[in-house]
């Protein structure tokens, strides 16, 4: 196993392919991490496409993550498929701590398939994923099964399988889910939610899902909402989520939203040019830069002249001009 630290620096690595037909355990970039000391963290990757035999977890950047952390990663525009258990976007089996981590693109399996890991035996926070799952059994747009703690997290893929499946976790076994919520679509034949497919011994509190957009009007757990009431900032604050601008939920303003144009966004993930509203990087927000450009004496008291001193450098120039549009450009196609 992998027992180290791998720091990616914030860098990306493209067009990660692994394609087997035989029956590998544990595939990913790294198939297998162990040790309470281990650490993947700062790293993207691009277009992955991943493709085992019947093994088991399978997933980008993890197969097996066996204690250790995960953070601040994302698999972007993944194709991850696998026949046997654990199949996830980002992490095929969750033994540690996933915290402020993504996915999106497409993920297949037969049994435990999720949008961001396939079954979690350990703590999920402040992640989500946008990827369509698909599979037989134990299918959930974030976990397939979960059998610990998820917290401040959210799930938008499409989500499709034969049972127990959910647009937030397919089986909730044991687990604790808080803060969290799923907007997809939800297709099952026995045990479909439009949050959780089935939930047994555990506990889930202050969640909510779409039950227009998911077509479903019952799950195992959570509130059923519009979804005008999914994009209204106190639809979540009024159950206690905690929101940039209130601190009556509390102070780490883990939450935003752009009200009326789409659901909550965890702030730590929002992109950094992303000023005006969490929809995108977009021309309203290129023209809030605009507004503080060769803005001096940026430092902590003004948040870095509202961010746009991307740089930190105290002033906003060419070199944050840079930043930015190298932001809005990989932010084309989220």
């Amino acid at each position: 196993p992998f027992s180290g630290v791998f720091d990616g620096n914030g860098h990306t690595i493209s067009n990660f392919v692994y394609a087997s037909t035989s029956d590998a355990n544990n595939v990913g970039l790294f198939g297998y991490v162990s040790g309470g000391s281990a650490q993947i963290k700062d790293l993207g990757l691009i277009d992955p496409n991943v493709s085992a035999g019947a093994g088991d977890y399978v997933a980008a950047i993890v197969g097996m993550l066996n204690g250790g952390i995960v953070s601040n990663c994302y698999a972007k525009d993944t194709s991850i498929s696998g026949t046997g258990w654990g199949v996830g976007g980002l992490v095929g089996a969750n033994w540690g701590t996933i915290t402020n981590c993504y996915s999106s693109g497409s993920v297949s399996g037969t049994a435990d398939v999720g949008g961001l890991v396939g079954h979690s035996f350990d703590t999920i926070t402040n992640c989500y994923s946008a990827a369509s799952v698909s599979g037989g059994y134990t299918v959930g747009g974030l976990v397939g099964m979960n059998y610990s703690t998820i917290s401040n997290s959210y799930a938008t893929g499409d989500v499709q399988a034969d049972q127990y499946v959910g647009g937030l976790v397919g089986w909730n076994n044991f687990g604790t889910i808080t803060y969290c919520y799923s907007s997809g679509s939800v297709t099952g034949t026995n045990n479909a939610g439009g949050l959780v497919g089935s939930s047994e011994m555990g506990t889930i509190s202050a969640c909510l899902w779409d039950a227009d957009t998911s077509g479903q009007s019952t799950s195992a757990g959570g509130t059923g909402k519009t979804t005008a009431e999914m994009k209204t900032k106190s639809t979540f604050t009024g159950i206690g989520w905690d929101f940039v601008a209130e601190s009556i939920n509390g102070t780490e303003d883990i939450w935003n939203i752009c009200e009326g144009t789409n659901y909550p966004r965890l702030r730590r993930l929002i992109p950094a040019c992303d000023f005006v509203c969490p929809d995108g990087i977009d021309k309203a927000d290129f023209s809030f830069f605009l507004s503080h450009w060769l803005d001096s004496n940026c430092d902590l008291s003004n948040n870095y002249c509202d961010g746009t001193d991307l740089n930190k450098s105290g002033t906003v120039d060419n070199d944050d001009l840079e930043i930015f549009i190298a932001n809005w450009q990989a932010s084309i196609g989220n």
